[in-house]
């Protein structure tokens, strides 16, 4: 099993959802997001 740790560069495909479920936006029709973790490029939750 690979372990992220911060300073890693890693890519994900996401679903925001509100909390009624309603979808706000995705990123399976697009690239995936790519951040680096433990990094304040996206937002906590």
């Amino acid at each position: 099993m690979d372990v992220t740790k911060p300073g890693d560069r890693v890519q994900i495909h996401y679903t925001g959802r509100l909390e009624d479920g309603t979808i706000f936006d995705r990123s399976h029709d697009r690239a995936p997001l790519k951040f680096t973790a433990g990094g304040d490029e996206v937002m906590p939750g």
